[in-house]
């Protein structure tokens, strides 16, 4: 039976590649054996049996956004091995696939630039885009933009690559580089792309009037009058960041839906019954229709505002309260997202790989000489870890701004205390932990090689950026998520971190809530309950199902 026709076959799932596969006399025994068995193993890593999973690279990606190789119980390499056969089968029997990396030769025109990036990091940057282009017949002289656009549209749709944004800004920035640096270099120039989400446009968008009232309710709101009628505490700084960046999240959401910024005089304007709907429809738009507690934040924002420093009528506020109801979800409490996530640390074996992590790269820094700037960086994300899980589970605002000597405070050489006062935290709470000998250690080690390396110019902050300030938060809980991911195969952001230490606590200590209330710095145990109620169920229907399992065997 003739086999070259295989290549034009539609085929609809993994099976029937399988399949196709097994009829290519054109590849060795081995060969097709390989393959065969890497499209089994990646449907039983999707759960799935090959009949189940659809023969097209773009909905596999999506499926497989995430997964590592710890989370389908397979070895690094055995992993990428498994998805290499799956892309090679794929385009084998039909599917048009862009590798992950670059395979066969390139084009003599793009061979000969590509020789003259000395840079090995550069070359891998550089070669998928030329490896792609030397298979659509583009020359570098012809290349352009679009060429480019539909590069990046073929690595989301038909790749298994991870991080197709970063791939195309990579690729922008090297190309850039080169064509400034490298002698016969095409002269086109290639967009850098902006995949930040920045949803509120910058104050000078706005009216001179508009953001004299937003300083002025802010001011309002940090500063206390005693002889108010209405007694109220100070607003904390981090609360009071977040009221600002909402309030102009919310006007830069008014003016997508067409209204000019420029007319937006107060914030009388943006809290007017309207204006507040069309601000609050945009965002629930990009929220993907959906109710979220964010929404729900919004909503309490524009009340506050209309009723504490606007003075609307009640007629008005009614509106603004009924707006609110619509897009805040029923249930409170943990996410149904974040519940998922918690199901990971179910397996007592992932949550040994989190915990034991900070000790595997503390343990294993070389004994003597100076550190690479990898090393410390990685020691830096271990002892965030260490302190999240093994001492104090803070949020990421407070673990970015850290201070050695203000937040860290030395009582004994072995013991150090992290004090957050009541004006820096969420829920204006004094919160006091004692970390223990192990994250001392840690601390020291860190303070005493990793820090100069990373701070050149020195630093009181823990977790420090280049030029000796505090990390942002945003950059630090992309560096936490991102070391969890590679080294644990578990997906942990700093929120997760602080409900993961709440299940752990409660699987061990069933209905003790007060004690995660202290924990967390909750100001209502009602918050605590609606979070982590039946948290503990799984445990507790293990331990019936034990003591059953013991009452029949004493029966028998």
């Amino acid at each position: 039976m003739s086999t070259k026709n295989f290549s034009r076959v539609s085929l609809f799932t993994l099976q029937e590649v399988i399949d196709a596969l097994a009829l290519r006399e054109d590849l060795s025994a081995q060969r097709r054996l390989d393959l065969r068995s890497s499209l089994r193993t990646f449907s039983k890593a999707l759960g799935k049996t090959p009949d189940q999973v659809p023969a097209d690279i773009g909905a596999l990606n999506s499926q497989i956004a995430g997964l590592t190789a710890q989370m389908v119980g397979l070895s690094a390499p055995r992993w990428a091995n498994v998805k290499s056969g799956l892309t090679a089968a794929l385009t084998l029997t039909g599917a048009k696939v862009v590798p992950g990396k670059r395979r066969g030769p390139l084009s003599p025109d793009w061979s000969v630039l590509l020789d003259q990036v000395d840079d090995r990091y550069e070359r891998s940057r550089l070669s998928r885009f030329m490896s792609w282009c030397t298979a659509e017949g583009i020359a570098p002289a012809d290349v352009n933009q679009s060429d480019v656009d539909r590069f990046v549209v073929a690595l989301a749709k038909e790749s298994l690559v991870e991080r197709p944004r970063a791939v195309h800004r990579d690729l922008a920035l090297a190309w850039d580089r080169c064509r400034a640096t490298v002698a016969g270099w095409p002269d086109v120039e290639i967009a850098v792309p902006n995949y930040s989400r920045a949803y509120a446009l910058a104050e000078s968008d706005f009216s001179d009037a508009f953001v004299r009232d937003v300083d002025a309710y802010l001011h309002h709101l940090a500063v206390v009058d005693p002889f108010e009628d209405t007694p109220r505490q100070a607003m904390a700084p981090t609360t009071l960041r977040d009221t600002k960046l909402r309030i102009y999240q919310l006007a830069s959401a008014l003016a997508q839906s067409g209204r000019d910024p420029k007319t937006i005089a107060a914030l009388s304007d943006l809290v007017a019954p309207e204006a507040a709907k069309a601000a609050l429809r945009v965002q629930h738009e990009r929220n993907g229709k959906r109710k979220t507690g964010q929404l729900a934040n919004y909503a309490r924002t524009l009340i506050s505002a209309a009723r504490h420093w606007v003075k609307a009528s009640e007629e008005d506020l009614e509106k603004l309260r009924a707006i609110g109801r619509s897009i805040t979800p029923k249930s409170s409490g943990m996410t149904d997202k974040n519940r998922a996530r918690l199901r990971q640390f179910d397996d007592e074996a992932a949550v040994q790989r989190l915990i034991s992590l900070p000790a595997r790269v503390f343990d294993n820094l070389p004994a003597v000489g100076k550190l690479s700037l990898a090393q410390a960086l990685r020691a830096q994300s271990a002892l965030a870890i260490a302190i999240l899980m093994l001492g104090a589970p803070v949020r990421i605002k407070n673990l970015a701004s850290l201070q050695i000597g203000v937040h860290i405070l030395s009582i004994r050489t072995d013991v150090r205390h992290l004090v957050l006062p009541a004006a820096e935290v969420k829920n204006t709470r004094d919160l006091e932990f004692v970390l223990s000998p192990t994250i001392c250690k840690y601390i020291d080690i860190y303070n005493a090689r990793c820090l100069p390396i990373l701070a050149r110019g020195g630093s009181t902050y823990l977790f420090p950026n280049t030029t000796g300030g505090a990390k942002t938060p945003g950059s630090l809980s992309v560096q936490i998520q991102t070391f969890v991911r590679r080294e644990a195969g578990l997906i942990l952001n700093v929120h997760l971190a602080r409900h993961l230490s709440a299940k752990l606590y409660l699987e061990r200590n069933p209905g003790d809530y007060p004690t995660v209330q202290m924990l967390l710095g909750h100001k209502d145990l009602q918050t605590t309950l609606r979070a982590y109620v039946g948290m503990e169920s799984q445990h507790a229907i293990g331990r019936f199902d034990k003591m059953m399992a013991d009452m029949l065997e004493g029966a028998q």
